[in-house]
């Protein structure tokens, strides 16, 4: 790149003397980026060679694209109007007619705007012809203005390799960096060190590239040595001293800015939440005094009186109304009468009053709160069934507020269709749904939905070269209600107005034919929801019953008669499963910053489950007890234990690189009269969401080596898996890599060899063994994975593929695990492909 002389390309920036906050913290306040790379600007300039050669070609045609759009207009819109009036007096005259025209903003579909006129014309004056014209113009002149755009841009910012491979370069500039230092210190300063001072140094080299090097001393950091709120409102000054205890000033700790703010922020929601509904965070401000005694501060939060009287007033709630279909004609509404201290208008559709009424956490008598004010407005939102929800408060007296919530209900019918394809566990292909929703209809606030979906899989047959297509399909039917039914009483639903809480009741049918199997599966299930607003869910369902026919192939079921455990092939006999369910979720995605600064997200997911022979359920009331209780016509029954941890962390390094790992870990046990788990209830490890070394379910279990041409899914009673990935940006392009390692297996908890089997031998014993979790022998048979891979940031959708490849195999002789070396660098590769992060 050619440069003028005394011009500098920026490529480095750093500090020196920064003992109390790391670069990364620092960096925000540079007035200048330098060039985060030598290749980009290789790119830009690559790419501004071929650029500059084409800017008057491209100039020429941002000009006639202008001229063509600019004589449509005038062209176009000249007949668009002279269809309606004769001439531009005529028009006049109509405008000067006040009643004849209402004039709405530009984009109203009410009103056409004339750029040759430069006025508003009612669209009802044009004839149906005179439409048509006008939606064409439209088309084209959009299609004119994105050629526009497309040449534009290549002018102002350059062709697509400077854009998006390449980087314009930055050039040093003595004022940013004089900026930057100022910056620099502000944000020192804000930081409790007051005494800051910092200079610059500039290294430059032969190709005229130049690093900025700042040279910090910092100086000792203030404390906070006394802390006083002062106000002259001594009720106010209760409600703050009852809260001292979670204020962010803290006497003998450093000195922070932020924290001043955040203390801000807290008195004045602390002030809102108790009834203060005119205070606001401007009555606040802050006194420091650093003069007293050297590197300490005394901090004073002083509260201003109101500017038309001496103190604060605290407001109470004496009315409520509720107006659940706000657009309705006034003429068309009802008022229905109280509920809870709560007055209800309603229009066209009736709701439960009841129903609602638990979602208000609004109370009459109570001071206004502005937390539980947003709670109300979320809780009903959350609904589903209004689609704007808004609470507004009007003064009725000195100290009296009218709260009045407003709401505008969606459609009562909605239906939608989706489709698209899955890329998820080694399965690809269409797969279509439509959803039909009935809101209230049981009068209660409730959604009745229809759902149905299908869907077609592409997999590679196991153990066989050809492909085979897998074929899924379902129909399910659920009521969902916004609050615990049965299990809770009105009062405690009401005192959960701030949580978001459903009871769902589904049944659907689904069939679905695999590789190995194909299955029909009945299912209904009974489920409580409930939400905080912590971003902690609990979903508890004492109900869940399935009806299972499963069909093996031929194959499949050969290759599973020749194992010592049997107990494997009974697990697919037709089963009758009932069972009880709990699962804990916690999330914090967007929250957890770190002290410098970066994004951590956290995933918890707790899930218990007890299942218990359904025969229960039909022996209680006939009092029938005979017969083999593992059995009930025809169908086997299962009595289990199940549960699983699930916890994921992803920690921002820098702006562009993380560090994501997972550890996944869990067991599931037959109870009572149960030898085995149906197949459903087994873990399984293995695929591109578990080790992308491994096929889905080919991992495990234990050392366990297939003695068959098939290779059987690898069913286990434990798991632990790890996964541990670094993820980077790839250049400015909407592109991330990532290289990780996988480790994960699973186990069987107990030797199910069957004496009769027709390979019980010695050999097969041992075999069987290599299955079973030995607390000794564990460790040594993880199956480790490494790899590589690229994901596609679409913004609403992400890409992946990873390339895996074998580290350890566990199915390997002991000692003849290490298998990375037997391979070349371009062999023994599993590819994967999948919709989103693999955790």
């Amino acid at each position: 790149m050619d440069l003028e002389e005394n011009e500098y390309i920026l490529i480095n920036q750093k500090f020196e003397g920064n003992e109390n906050f790391d670069q990364e913290s620092l960096r925000p306040y540079l007035k200048q980026k330098e060039m985060s790379s030598r290749s980009a600007l290789f790119f830009y300039d690559l790419g501004k060679k071929y650029n500059d050669l084409n800017l008057e070609k491209f100039q020429a045609k941002v000009n006639h694209y202008e001229h063509l759009r600019d004589s449509l207009t005038i062209q176009q819109e000249k007949e668009l109007f002279e269809l309606y009036f004769e001439s531009i007096d005529q028009y006049v005259n109509y405008l000067e007619d006040e009643n004849a025209l209402i004039i709405k903003d530009f984009y109203s579909h009410d009103t056409v705007y004339h750029t040759q006129y430069e006025t508003y014309v009612p669209i009802e004056l044009y004839r149906k012809d005179s439409l048509k014209i006008l939606k064409k113009v439209r088309k084209i002149r959009k299609k004119i203005n994105d050629k526009i755009d497309k040449y534009r841009i290549k002018i102002d910012e350059g062709n697509w390799v400077m854009r998006s491979l390449g980087k314009k370069p930055v050039f040093y500039n003595e004022e940013a960096i004089e900026g930057s230092i100022y910056q620099l210190s502000r944000y020192y300063h804000s930081n409790g060190f007051f005494h800051n001072h910092i200079e610059y140094e500039l290294d430059t080299t032969e190709k005229a590239e130049i690093e900025v090097n700042y040279k910090i001393d910092e100086g000792d950091q203030f404390m906070v040595r006394i802390y006083d709120v002062v106000t002259s409102d001594t009720t106010l000054l209760d409600v703050i001293n009852q809260n001292r205890d979670q204020s962010h000033i803290q006497e003998n700790q450093a000195y922070n800015q932020s924290s001043l703010d955040r203390e801000r922020s807290r008195i004045a929601k602390l002030l809102r939440n108790n009834g203060y509904y005119d205070f606001n965070k401007s009555l606040i401000q802050f006194e420091v005094d650093t003069t007293e005694r050297p590197l300490h501060a005394n901090v004073k939060l002083v509260i201003k009186d109101p500017s038309d009287q001496d103190k604060h007033t605290q407001y109470k709630v004496t009315e409520i109304t509720f107006d659940s279909d706000y657009d309705q004609p006034i003429q068309k509404k009802t008022a229905i009468g109280q509920y809870d201290s709560i007055s209800f208008i309603e229009g066209n559709n009736h709701y439960s009053p009841k129903v609602l009424s638990s979602k208000v956490g609004v109370r009459k008598g109570d001071f206004f709160n502005e937390d539980v004010t947003s709670q109300t407005r979320s809780g009903l939102t959350n609904m589903d069934i209004f689609k704007f929800v808004n609470v507004e408060y009007e003064k009725i007296g000195e100290d009296s507020l009218r709260a009045s919530i407003r709401s505008t209900p969606f459609d009562k019918f909605q239906y939608s269709i989706e489709g698209g394809v899955n890329i998820n566990e080694n399965l690809t292909g269409p797969f279509a749904s439509l959803s039909l929703k009935n809101r209230n209809f049981l009068n209660s606030a409730d959604i009745f939905k229809l759902q149905g979906n299908i869907s077609v899989d592409v997999q590679t047959a196991l153990g066989e070269a050809e492909t085979t297509t897998l074929y899924e399909g379902g129909i399910s039917a659920n009521f969902s209600f916004p609050r615990i039914l049965f299990l809770l009483p009105n009062k405690f639903n009401e005192r959960l107005s701030n949580s978001i809480t459903k009871t769902d009741i589904q049944v659907g049918y689904n069939k679905a034919r695999t590789v190995n199997y194909s299955s029909t599966q009945l299912q209904g299930f009974f489920r409580y929801q409930f939400q905080n607003k912590r971003r902690n869910w609990w979903n508890f369902s004492p109900l869940d019953v399935s009806i299972i026919n499963a069909d093996l192939s031929d194959k499949y079921r050969e290759s599973l008669e020749d194992l010592p455990d049997q107990t494997i092939l009974s697990s697919y006999d037709s089963a009758f499963l009932t069972s009880m369910n709990l699962f804990y979720l916690s999330t914090t995605p967007m929250y957890g910053m770190n002290k410098s600064g970066k994004l951590n997200e956290h995933y918890l997911k707790v899930f218990l489950e007890y299942g218990w022979n359904g025969k229960a359920l039909f022996t209680s009331t006939t009092g029938d007890t005979s017969g083999d209780p593992s059995k009930m016509s025809g169908y086997s029954l299962y009595h289990f234990f199940k549960m699983y941890v699930d916890y994921r962390n992803i920690h921002a390094l820098s702006k562009s690189t993380k560090f994501a790992w997972r550890f996944y870990s869990g067991f599931a046990l037959p109870l009572g009269t149960s030898e085995t788990l149906h197949y459903s209830k087994y873990f399984y490890a293995g695929g591109p969401s578990n080790n992308r070394a491994w096929n889905f379910r080919e991992l495990g279990p234990g050392s366990y080596t297939p003695t068959t041409d098939v290779t059987e899914y690898s069913e286990g009673e434990f798991i632990i898996t790890t996964n541990l990935e670094y993820r980077f940006r790839i250049w400015n392009l909407p592109l991330e890599g990532a290289v990780f390692t996988d480790i994960s297996n699973v186990w069987m908890l107990r030797n199910n060899e069957t004496s009769d089997s027709s390979t019980s031998d010695e050999n097969s014993e041992i075999n069987n063994n290599d299955r079973v979790f030995q607390i000794n022998d564990f460790w040594k048979e993880f199956g480790v994975g490494a790899g590589f891979g690229v994901r596609l940031d679409l913004s609403v959708l992400i890409f992946r593929v990873d390339f895996a490849k074998k580290v350890f195999d566990p199915a390997q002789e002991l000692g003849e695990r290490f298998v990375l070396p037997n391979t070349s660098i371009t062999e023994g590769w599993t590819l994967g492909f999948g919709i989103g992060y693999p955790f």
